[in-house]
């Protein structure tokens, strides 16, 4: 265990749901279609756009207007 120890989430179909590492930004969650196809998802919990910006954390997103107003 170098770098502590990793979980998984698993749904009950047996899809990964989730890697947890105890580090927050080095988590990753993952979603599938009605297809069972994992989706092209941003993986991270921590989403960064344009100037360092959060886009999505845990179960919140954000949205920017042009001026980078929230």
């Amino acid at each position: 265990k170098l770098h502590g120890e990793v979980t998984y989430e698993y749904e009950a179909n047996g899809q990964l749901l989730a890697r947890n590492t105890g580090r927050v930004v080095d988590g990753e969650e993952f979603r599938y279609d009605a297809a069972a196809n994992r989706l092209n998802f941003n993986t991270s919990r921590f989403d960064h756009v344009k100037d360092n910006r959060l886009k999505q954390w845990a179960n919140h997103e954000y949205k920017y207007d042009a001026w980078g107003n929230l």
